[in-house]
């Protein structure tokens, strides 16, 4: 487990998403050490850990080997969140398979449950003089399982009734945070619907809102009082997996990530560093080219310094990437590789286009 090196100073480590697939890799012994050394390590979990079933589906549906949880408590990780579009791929049964699995590891979870107060239950942390809530949510257009009054499912980022729940939290502890699931998969930026949301989680009195759900690591945006956004931390491991008969492994921008170490006190600023991490085949590990990683990271940040031009940089975004699918598209040796799926992506790319000029 983790060691707390200081009761004045509280750590904590934020990862981006996780799956754990057949064979986990390890880390790298320095990022290991890093990771030790903060009071809680929360992770973004993004699979179910059951055996196979019967379940079928056009999407990607994921699941890792019962098993493979116990890696967890190797990397550090002392809880995790369910929010997001895989917790349920294998239905209520897969379900509570990983949270029997996760319990046995004594890893907190939460963002998803048997009903809508139960997926909307936060984690609780208490660290010396600090009393500290987190809260995973998720957002419908991740097509993800939402909870209702009478099924299981994930927590709803919805308008108001999340607003009530900060406001609330913020009067029974010191720090709220929220790790929402939101925007769209391989967008080095967040759509302009995220950014407004997570104005208005600080505006409800959250401390810090850190993302995931792009698989690519997003800019972050601090406000003088401290509360800060990181939109999406990327993948800190995605194992390979299948779909439609082909193996898909993480590369590229989906190999990198980014960890949060917030380092918080009573008295104290928050305080929040980057770590860049890097997945390799086998391991997991700090990235060597830091240079590049920070330039780029604050590259993809400054966009969202300016609120008020925003909604013009991310049409902007939208249309570049249309045109350059289009222009793929248009080469006759990749009509070969066309199905359903891809006109539908077109297609929605294409409405991101036009509603983002009306």
């Amino acid at each position: 487990m983790p060691n707390c090196i200081s009761r004045n100073v509280i750590r904590l480590a934020f990862l981006g998403d996780v799956f754990l697939g057949k064979q986990p890799a390890k880390l790298s012994s320095s990022l290991y050490e890093i990771l030790n050394r903060c009071d809680q390590v929360i992770a973004n979990l993004e699979t179910p850990i059951c055996k196979p079933s019967p379940i079928k589906s056009s999407k990607i549906l994921l699941r890792s080997d019962p098993g493979t949880e116990k890696i967890l408590p190797d990397w550090g990780i002392t809880a995790v969140t369910f929010a997001n579009n895989h917790i349920f791929d294998h239905g209520e049964t897969g379900f509570k398979a990983t949270c029997e699995a996760l319990n046995i590891q004594r890893i907190r979870f939460a963002g998803a449950g048997m009903n809508r107060m139960d997926a909307a239950r936060p984690l609780f942390f208490e660290i010396g003089s600090l009393r500290i809530a987190i809260i995973a949510c998720t957002e419908y257009g991740t097509q993800a399982q939402v909870a209702t009054a009478n099924t299981p499912g994930c927590h709803h980022l919805d308008f108001p009734d999340i607003a009530a729940q900060i406001r609330y939290l913020k009067q029974k502890v010191n720090i709220v945070i929220v790790t929402p699931h939101w925007g769209y998969c391989d967008y080095s930026y967040p759509p302009q619907e995220v950014v407004e949301n997570g104005e208005k989680l600080l505006e409800a009195g959250a401390d810090m809102v850190i993302g995931h759900h792009s698989h690519v690591v997003q800019g972050m945006n601090q406000r003088k009082s401290g509360q800060f956004i990181a939109y999406s931390l990327g993948d800190f491991y995605f194992g390979d997996y299948d779909f439609r008969g082909h193996k898909v492994s993480a590369t590229g921008e989906n190999a990198k990530g980014v960890c949060l170490i917030v380092e918080l006190s009573a008295n104290m600023f928050p305080k929040v560093q980057k770590i860049y991490t890097r997945q390799h085949t086998d391991y997991i590990a700090l990235d060597v080219d830091i240079e590049k990683r920070e330039n780029e990271f604050q590259e993809r940040s400054a966009p969202l310094h300016d609120l008020f031009n925003y909604p013009n940089y991310w049409r902007e975004v939208v249309r570049k990437r249309l045109c350059r699918r289009l222009a793929y598209w248009m080469n006759p040796f990749n009509w070969k590789q066309m199905k359903l799926a891809t006109f539908n992506a077109l297609w929605i790319m294409i409405k991101q286009q036009i509603v983002s000029k009306m």
